[in-house]
């Protein structure tokens, strides 16, 4: 995983930067506990936010153009937690699907060594 560490990205230190996200957590990391933190809050704290996030990930699903209206930060954040949660969940299957190729194609050349690979997992 890499991350551009250009200088108009930040105001920091580049040495505590790199530190950081080697170290701790890259910034998606952070920002993901973050956004789970908030809404977990809100879910605790607001009063209707069950109804405000189903009614806000209908309206996503229904439209993706729904990004573009004006949202309120909770509508906002509901929904970019969700469509990052969707772009994971897109990379995960696209990981299984090419090991599971990439499987197919060990046994279909040498069984043995898949028999012997699948046997390690």
């Amino acid at each position: 995983m890499t991350q551009d560490f250009s200088n108009h990205l930040y105001q920091g230190v580049p040495e505590i930067e790199l530190a950081v996200i080697t170290e701790a957590g890259s910034f998606g990391s952070q920002l993901g506990a973050l956004t789970k933190v908030v809404l977990e809050l809100a879910r605790l704290s607001i009063p209707g936010y069950e109804e405000t996030k189903t009614r806000t990930l209908e309206e996503l699903e229904k439209n993706a153009e729904v990004i573009k209206e004006k949202k309120s930060d909770l509508e906002q954040l509901i929904i970019l937690d969700k469509l990052v949660d969707d772009i994971k969940e897109r990379h995960r299957r696209a990981a299984e699907r090419d090991a599971r190729r990439a499987l197919e194609q060990l046994k279909k050349f040498d069984e043995k060594r898949y028999a012997s690979f699948v046997k390690t997992l």
